[in-house]
C-alpha cells in the first residue's frame, strides 16, 4: 500500500526556517553535531518540555521505469517514516550523531544516543519507512515487476 509524502506540517504550518536537511546553517557553516546540539538547545531553552515535540521524518520514494513491468508509463510510489520524541534539555548518551544526544524516544524511555544499534534500527524514521517500501520492493523484485498491491 503506497505512503505518501507531505510537503508541509499539518494544519498548513510550514517547517521553521532551518529544520529539516538545511539544519546545519543554524550554527553556520563548518559548524560539529555538538555546536549544533548546542545552538539548538539554545534556541530551545525557555520551552518547556511539554513544548519540545520533535520529529525525524524520511521518505522513499520507489520508481518503475517504462518498461520495466512491461507499461510504457513510470509508476512511481512513496513512502514514509516517522519517528516523534521530544528535545531533551541536555544530551544524553554517546551513540549515534548530530542531534541523537538531545532527541528523547519516548516509546524507548531514552535517548536516541542511548539506543543500541538494534534498537535504533527497529525504531527509526529511515527503518520504518523502509518497512513501509520493503514488501513492493519483494514483489517488483520477485514479481517480475508487478509489485505488491499493483
Amino acid at each position: 500500500m503506497p505512503g505518501r509524502v507531505r510537503r508541509h506540517r499539518p494544519g498548513g504550518r510550514r517547517p521553521r526556517r532551518g529544520s529539516g536537511p538545511r539544519a546545519a546553517r543554524r550554527a553556520g557553516p563548518g559548524a560539529t553535531d555538538a555546536q549544533r546540539v548546542a545552538r539548538l538547545l539554545e534556541a530551545l531553552r525557555e520551552l518547556p518540555p511539554e513544548r519540545r515535540t520533535a520529529r525525524f521524518r524520511c521518505a522513499v520514494a520507489v520508481a518503475d521505469p517504462p518498461g520495466v513491468a512491461g507499461g510504457g508509463q513510470v509508476r512511481v510510489w512513496t513512502f514514509e517514516g516517522v519517528l516523534q520524541g521530544r528535545i531533551l534539555q541536555a544530551p544524553a548518551g554517546g551513540g549515534g550523531f548530530g542531534y541523537d544526544p538531545v532527541f528523547w524516544v519516548p516509546e524507548a524511555g531514552k535517548s536516541l544516543a542511548e539506543l543500541s544499534l538494534e534498537e535504533k534500527n527497529r525504531l527509526s524514521h529511515r527503518a520504518r519507512a523502509w518497512r513501509k517500501a520493503e514488501p513492493l520492493l519483494v514483489g517488483l523484485l520477485l514479481g517480475g515487476g508487478r509489485g505488491a498491491g499493483t
